[in-house]
């Protein structure tokens, strides 16, 4: 059942250069180069709009959860977890901080003071567990909402030089110039993907976890990607 999701990808790949072939050169070259400034965007804004998010909306769920907590307790690490908002155990799988790992971090801060504790845990454990979800989630959702820019401005600006490159080599330049725009896409759609799966593991219609990581490019990409790509550490786990 992997070989379906490779076909899926390549199907986008495809498409999307055909139908770029129809849009010509002009207009697809602008959105490649429109796709390139969304990611410098991204790669700048994503992680400090996702902090934000974690300190204004999540890191009181994650001090309020510690309230009924006994941290004189010998199982108050288990106690802790057990009372984190159940999207944690989820969202921390994606990038490998299983369990044992996350009730270290929390016993590693435990003190004396309630208050400090609460705060610890929040700052120390489970903030930079989240962050990078978190910064996955909004890079996705910028790309969706910059995207469609992208093609009004490449539109416009295409009816601007309409007739510069004319003909079948028009089309030619627009196909070739859409592949790399298909892998864009088809890297977004992995993404995506790989997020369900780990929110979800037994995912949705056919695809799942093991469908997803089994398939040739999700193998591809981990042979390839540097070793701190947050890429590979979602494909890696």
């Amino acid at each position: 059942m992997s070989i379906f999701v490779d076909l899926l990808l390549l199907v986008i790949i495809i498409l999307t250069a055909y139908i770029s072939s129809k849009y010509g050169f002009m207009r697809t070259l602008i959105e490649v180069v429109g796709f390139i400034l969304i990611a410098i965007i991204i790669n700048s804004a994503s992680m400090p709009i996702s902090e934000t998010i974690y300190d204004k909306f999540v890191a009181k769920s994650i001090t309020d959860a510690c309230n009924n907590v006994d941290f004189t307790s010998e199982n108050s690490a288990q106690k802790v977890f057990n009372s984190m908002p159940p999207f944690l155990a989820k969202s921390s799988s994606i990038f490998g901080f299983d369990e044992s790992n996350i009730k270290t971090k929390i016993n590693d801060n435990i003190s004396d003071k309630l208050e400090e504790t609460k705060t610890k845990i929040s700052k120390n454990v489970i903030r930079p567990i989240l962050i990078k979800p978190l910064s996955l989630v909004v890079s996705l959702v910028m790309f969706l909402l910059l995207n469609p820019i992208v093609h009004f401005l490449a539109k416009l600006i295409n009816g601007l030089l309409r007739g510069k490159i004319v003909g079948g080599l028009n089309a030619k330049l627009g196909f070739a110039i859409g592949i790399p725009k298909g892998i864009i896409y088809a890297v977004v759609l992995l993404l995506l993907l790989i997020f369900i799966v780990n929110i979800y593991p037994k995912g949705f219609w056919i695809f799942n976890k093991d469908v997803v990581y089994n398939s040739f490019t999700v193998k591809m990409f981990s042979n390839f990607l540097p070793d701190k790509s947050i890429l590979l550490k979602a494909l890696k786990v």
